[in-house]
Protein backbone atom coordinates (compact mmCIF):
# COMPACT_ATOMS: atom_id res chain seq x y z
CA UNK A 1 0.00 0.00 0.00
CA UNK A 2 1.28 3.31 -0.93
CA UNK A 3 1.80 5.62 2.37
CA UNK A 4 1.79 9.18 1.73
CA UNK A 5 4.51 11.04 2.57
CA UNK A 6 3.78 13.37 6.27
CA UNK A 7 3.41 16.98 4.22
CA UNK A 8 0.50 15.33 2.48
CA UNK A 9 -1.34 14.04 5.11
CA UNK A 10 -0.76 17.27 6.99
CA UNK A 11 -2.39 19.62 3.65
CA UNK A 12 -5.13 17.25 3.75
CA UNK A 13 -5.42 17.74 7.38
CA UNK A 14 -5.60 21.18 7.11
CA UNK A 15 -8.13 21.01 4.17
CA UNK A 16 -10.46 18.97 6.50
CA UNK A 17 -10.45 21.64 8.96
CA UNK A 18 -11.33 24.67 6.30
CA UNK A 19 -13.82 22.59 5.25
CA UNK A 20 -14.85 22.34 9.28
CA UNK A 21 -15.38 26.03 9.64
CA UNK A 22 -11.25 26.70 10.91
CA UNK A 23 -10.24 30.72 10.56
CA UNK A 24 -7.62 31.53 8.78
CA UNK A 25 -5.67 32.29 11.62
CA UNK A 26 -6.34 28.78 13.29
CA UNK A 27 -5.01 27.18 9.87
CA UNK A 28 -2.05 29.45 9.83
CA UNK A 29 -1.41 28.21 13.03
CA UNK A 30 -1.73 24.69 12.92
CA UNK A 31 0.11 24.83 9.94
CA UNK A 32 3.48 26.43 11.75
CA UNK A 33 3.37 24.05 14.78
CA UNK A 34 2.89 20.77 12.43
CA UNK A 35 5.75 22.12 10.45
CA UNK A 36 7.83 22.61 13.42
CA UNK A 37 6.35 18.99 15.15
CA UNK A 38 7.39 17.41 11.81
CA UNK A 39 10.54 18.79 9.62
CA UNK A 40 9.97 16.68 6.46
CA UNK A 41 13.44 16.51 6.25
CA UNK A 42 13.63 14.50 9.64
CA UNK A 43 10.21 12.39 9.11
CA UNK A 44 8.49 11.43 6.06
CA UNK A 45 5.74 8.92 6.53
CA UNK A 46 2.80 9.38 8.89
CA UNK A 47 2.80 5.50 9.90
CA UNK A 48 6.17 5.27 11.31
CA UNK A 49 5.19 5.31 14.78
CA UNK A 50 8.66 5.63 15.83
CA UNK A 51 10.04 8.72 14.24
CA UNK A 52 6.86 10.21 15.33
CA UNK A 53 7.32 9.37 18.82
CA UNK A 54 10.71 10.92 18.77
CA UNK A 55 9.24 13.80 16.98
CA UNK A 56 6.67 14.47 19.43
CA UNK A 57 8.96 14.34 22.28
CA UNK A 58 11.17 16.31 20.40
CA UNK A 59 8.86 19.09 19.69
CA UNK A 60 7.03 18.86 23.01
CA UNK A 61 10.55 19.72 24.58
CA UNK A 62 11.31 22.36 22.51
CA UNK A 63 8.06 24.21 23.56
CA UNK A 64 8.96 23.75 27.35
CA UNK A 65 10.21 27.31 27.42
CA UNK A 66 6.93 28.95 25.78
CA UNK A 67 3.99 30.62 27.64
CA UNK A 68 2.08 27.93 28.74
CA UNK A 69 -1.04 29.15 26.40
CA UNK A 70 1.33 28.77 23.54
CA UNK A 71 2.45 25.15 24.46
CA UNK A 72 -1.45 24.68 25.17
CA UNK A 73 -2.57 25.29 21.58
CA UNK A 74 0.15 23.28 20.20
CA UNK A 75 -0.13 20.64 21.44
CA UNK A 76 -3.64 20.51 20.85
CA UNK A 77 -2.91 21.00 17.26
CA UNK A 78 -0.85 17.54 17.54
CA UNK A 79 -3.24 15.83 19.20
CA UNK A 80 -6.36 17.12 16.82
CA UNK A 81 -3.72 16.02 13.61
CA UNK A 82 -2.75 12.54 15.18
CA UNK A 83 -6.54 11.72 16.24
CA UNK A 84 -7.08 12.39 12.54
CA UNK A 85 -4.46 10.50 11.01
CA UNK A 86 -5.53 7.89 13.37
CA UNK A 87 -9.57 7.70 11.93
CA UNK A 88 -7.89 8.06 8.62
CA UNK A 89 -6.17 4.74 9.90
CA UNK A 90 -2.88 6.45 8.57
CA UNK A 91 -1.05 4.99 12.43
CA UNK A 92 -1.80 2.19 14.24
CA UNK A 93 -2.21 3.92 17.44
CA UNK A 94 -3.69 6.16 19.16
CA UNK A 95 -1.05 8.54 20.05
CA UNK A 96 -3.06 11.75 20.89
CA UNK A 97 -3.53 9.73 23.94
CA UNK A 98 -0.11 10.09 25.47
CA UNK A 99 -0.16 14.08 24.88
CA UNK A 100 -1.54 16.62 27.79
CA UNK A 101 -2.29 19.72 27.40
CA UNK A 102 -1.00 22.17 29.87
CA UNK A 103 -3.79 23.43 31.58
CA UNK A 104 -4.02 27.07 31.24
CA UNK A 105 -5.10 29.40 34.29
CA UNK A 106 -8.40 31.78 33.68
CA UNK A 107 -7.50 35.50 34.15
CA UNK A 108 -9.41 37.95 34.06
CA UNK A 109 -8.98 39.92 30.72
CA UNK A 110 -8.66 43.59 30.79
CA UNK A 111 -12.16 45.74 30.16
CA UNK A 112 -13.08 48.98 30.64
CA UNK A 113 -15.20 50.61 32.92
CA UNK A 114 -18.54 52.36 31.89
CA UNK A 115 -17.00 55.96 32.54
CA UNK A 116 -13.80 54.80 30.13
CA UNK A 117 -15.62 54.21 27.44
CA UNK A 118 -17.50 57.63 27.86
CA UNK A 119 -14.18 59.11 28.15
CA UNK A 120 -12.82 57.22 24.92
CA UNK A 121 -16.04 58.50 23.21
CA UNK A 122 -15.50 61.87 23.85
CA UNK A 123 -12.44 61.75 22.80
CA UNK A 124 -13.15 60.51 19.38
CA UNK A 125 -15.69 63.39 19.22
CA UNK A 126 -12.97 66.43 20.27
CA UNK A 127 -10.20 64.52 18.12
CA UNK A 128 -12.99 64.03 14.95
CA UNK A 129 -11.43 60.63 14.88
CA UNK A 130 -14.43 59.04 12.87
CA UNK A 131 -13.41 55.89 11.87
CA UNK A 132 -11.71 54.95 14.97
CA UNK A 133 -14.95 55.97 17.01
CA UNK A 134 -17.00 53.54 14.55
CA UNK A 135 -14.65 50.81 15.17
CA UNK A 136 -14.62 51.62 18.97
CA UNK A 137 -18.25 51.58 18.40
CA UNK A 138 -18.59 48.32 16.69
CA UNK A 139 -16.32 46.26 19.15
CA UNK A 140 -17.33 47.40 22.65
CA UNK A 141 -21.41 47.94 20.99
CA UNK A 142 -22.09 44.92 18.71
CA UNK A 143 -19.39 42.59 20.78
CA UNK A 144 -17.96 42.28 17.24
CA UNK A 145 -14.26 40.37 16.69
CA UNK A 146 -11.91 42.86 15.19
CA UNK A 147 -11.80 40.53 12.41
CA UNK A 148 -15.69 40.59 11.98
CA UNK A 149 -15.30 44.21 12.00
CA UNK A 150 -12.54 45.17 9.56
CA UNK A 151 -14.53 43.10 6.80
CA UNK A 152 -17.94 44.24 7.90
CA UNK A 153 -19.82 45.40 4.63
CA UNK A 154 -22.78 47.73 3.86
CA UNK A 155 -24.67 44.82 2.62
CA UNK A 156 -24.66 43.20 6.23
CA UNK A 157 -26.60 46.07 7.85
CA UNK A 158 -29.85 46.55 8.08
CA UNK A 159 -31.17 50.32 8.20
CA UNK A 160 -34.38 49.72 8.98
CA UNK A 161 -34.02 47.28 12.08
CA UNK A 162 -30.79 48.46 13.40
CA UNK A 163 -29.33 45.19 13.28
CA UNK A 164 -25.75 43.52 11.22
CA UNK A 165 -25.40 40.28 10.13
CA UNK A 166 -22.28 38.31 11.34
CA UNK A 167 -20.56 35.33 9.29
CA UNK A 168 -18.19 34.67 12.84
CA UNK A 169 -15.66 31.53 13.74
CA UNK A 170 -16.84 28.21 12.45
CA UNK A 171 -19.01 29.84 9.51
CA UNK A 172 -21.64 30.46 12.48
CA UNK A 173 -23.97 33.53 11.42
CA UNK A 174 -25.75 35.54 14.13
CA UNK A 175 -27.65 38.72 13.90
CA UNK A 176 -26.39 41.51 16.01
CA UNK A 177 -28.63 44.41 17.35
CA UNK A 178 -26.90 48.18 17.79
CA UNK A 179 -27.29 50.42 20.07
CA UNK A 180 -29.01 53.54 18.62
CA UNK A 181 -25.22 55.57 18.39
CA UNK A 182 -23.85 52.81 16.45
CA UNK A 183 -26.82 52.68 13.97
CA UNK A 184 -26.99 56.56 13.60
CA UNK A 185 -23.39 56.24 12.77
CA UNK A 186 -23.89 53.47 10.06
CA UNK A 187 -27.22 55.10 8.67
CA UNK A 188 -25.04 58.03 7.91
CA UNK A 189 -22.43 56.34 6.10
CA UNK A 190 -24.53 53.95 4.34
CA UNK A 191 -26.41 57.15 2.77
CA UNK A 192 -22.34 57.76 0.83
CA UNK A 193 -22.15 53.85 0.61
CA UNK A 194 -21.49 54.58 -3.65
CA UNK A 195 -18.79 57.06 -2.44
CA UNK A 196 -16.94 54.75 0.05
CA UNK A 197 -16.93 51.67 -1.15
CA UNK A 198 -18.24 48.41 -0.45
CA UNK A 199 -16.95 47.95 2.83
CA UNK A 200 -17.46 50.19 5.54
CA UNK A 201 -14.23 51.48 6.54
CA UNK A 202 -13.71 51.51 2.84
CA UNK A 203 -13.26 49.74 -0.99
CA UNK A 204 -11.33 47.18 0.78
CA UNK A 205 -11.59 45.46 4.25
CA UNK A 206 -9.66 47.09 7.12
CA UNK A 207 -6.40 45.75 7.99
CA UNK A 208 -6.66 43.75 11.46
CA UNK A 209 -3.19 45.49 12.57
CA UNK A 210 -4.85 49.12 11.30
CA UNK A 211 -7.20 47.95 13.71
CA UNK A 212 -5.31 47.48 16.56
CA UNK A 213 -3.31 50.46 16.41
CA UNK A 214 -6.45 53.06 15.99
CA UNK A 215 -7.61 51.04 19.37
CA UNK A 216 -4.21 51.17 20.90
CA UNK A 217 -3.75 54.59 20.34
CA UNK A 218 -7.31 55.24 21.74
CA UNK A 219 -6.61 53.45 25.15
CA UNK A 220 -2.76 55.70 25.28
CA UNK A 221 -5.12 59.25 24.58
CA UNK A 222 -7.55 58.08 27.46
CA UNK A 223 -4.59 57.14 29.66
CA UNK A 224 -6.20 54.11 30.86
CA UNK A 225 -3.85 52.35 33.64
CA UNK A 226 -3.50 48.97 30.76
CA UNK A 227 -2.92 48.64 27.27
CA UNK A 228 -6.25 49.02 25.00
CA UNK A 229 -6.73 46.55 22.76
CA UNK A 230 -9.95 45.71 20.07
CA UNK A 231 -10.42 42.04 22.39
CA UNK A 232 -11.17 43.87 25.14
CA UNK A 233 -13.81 45.89 23.85
CA UNK A 234 -15.74 42.74 23.37
CA UNK A 235 -14.96 41.24 27.08
CA UNK A 236 -16.52 45.25 28.03
CA UNK A 237 -19.27 44.24 26.02
CA UNK A 238 -19.95 40.81 27.40
CA UNK A 239 -19.67 41.99 30.65
CA UNK A 240 -21.57 44.55 31.49
CA UNK A 241 -24.86 43.32 29.86
CA UNK A 242 -24.18 39.93 31.89
CA UNK A 243 -23.66 42.13 34.89
CA UNK A 244 -26.88 44.18 33.96
CA UNK A 245 -29.07 41.36 33.53
CA UNK A 246 -28.85 39.55 30.39
CA UNK A 247 -29.38 35.61 29.61
CA UNK A 248 -26.18 33.64 29.29
CA UNK A 249 -28.27 32.08 26.36
CA UNK A 250 -28.89 35.70 24.73
CA UNK A 251 -24.67 36.81 25.33
CA UNK A 252 -23.90 33.43 23.45
CA UNK A 253 -26.56 34.01 20.83
CA UNK A 254 -24.67 37.65 20.66
CA UNK A 255 -21.33 36.59 20.56
CA UNK A 256 -21.49 34.00 18.44
CA UNK A 257 -20.39 31.57 20.44
CA UNK A 258 -20.55 27.63 19.12
CA UNK A 259 -20.61 26.22 22.91
CA UNK A 260 -22.25 27.56 26.20
CA UNK A 261 -18.84 26.46 28.03
CA UNK A 262 -17.00 29.60 25.88
CA UNK A 263 -20.04 31.97 27.19
CA UNK A 264 -20.16 30.66 30.88
CA UNK A 265 -16.56 31.78 31.79
CA UNK A 266 -17.97 35.19 32.09
CA UNK A 267 -19.78 34.36 34.95
CA UNK A 268 -16.90 32.89 36.53
CA UNK A 269 -14.51 36.12 35.62
CA UNK A 270 -17.10 38.43 36.49
CA UNK A 271 -17.58 36.75 40.34
CA UNK A 272 -13.37 36.90 40.21
CA UNK A 273 -14.18 40.56 39.38
CA UNK A 274 -16.37 41.07 42.12
CA UNK A 275 -14.23 39.12 44.59
CA UNK A 276 -11.44 41.68 43.83
CA UNK A 277 -13.13 44.41 43.96
CA UNK A 278 -14.78 43.50 47.56
CA UNK A 279 -10.72 42.38 48.59
CA UNK A 280 -9.67 45.49 47.39
CA UNK A 281 -12.17 47.99 48.49
CA UNK A 282 -14.41 46.90 51.42
CA UNK A 283 -14.07 48.96 54.53
CA UNK A 284 -13.56 45.35 56.46
CA UNK A 285 -10.59 44.65 54.35
CA UNK A 286 -8.11 46.70 55.88
CA UNK A 287 -9.43 46.23 59.07
CA UNK A 288 -6.46 45.87 61.62
CA UNK A 289 -6.50 41.77 63.26
CA UNK A 290 -5.22 43.71 66.61
CA UNK A 291 -8.51 44.85 67.04
CA UNK A 292 -9.62 41.62 67.52
CA UNK A 293 -7.74 41.56 70.57
CA UNK A 294 -10.11 43.82 72.21
CA UNK A 295 -13.78 42.46 70.48
CA UNK A 296 -16.85 44.98 70.91
CA UNK A 297 -18.89 45.13 73.61
CA UNK A 298 -21.99 46.02 74.71
CA UNK A 299 -22.88 48.91 76.78
CA UNK A 300 -22.79 47.01 79.74
CA UNK A 301 -19.03 46.17 78.73
CA UNK A 302 -19.96 42.36 78.09
CA UNK A 303 -18.06 41.02 74.79
CA UNK A 304 -20.42 40.73 72.05
CA UNK A 305 -19.13 37.76 71.30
Amino acid sequence: MHLPAIENIVKSFLSYLEHSGASFQTLRAYKNDLIQAFPPEKITLVSDDQALKVALQSAVEGWSELAIASRSRKIAALKSFLNYAYQKKLIQRPLADHLFIPKVQQKIPHFLSVDDVFLVLKICQEQQLNTHELLFLLLYGGGLRVSEACQLRFKNFAVSRGEIRILGKGSVERIVPLPERVNEILTTLKKRESEIGEFIFGTQALNPRVAYEWIRGLGRKANLHFQLHPHALRHSYATHLLESGTDLRHLQKLLGHTSMKATERYTHLSMQRLTQVVHQFHPLQNLSLQNSKNPPTEDNGEPIL
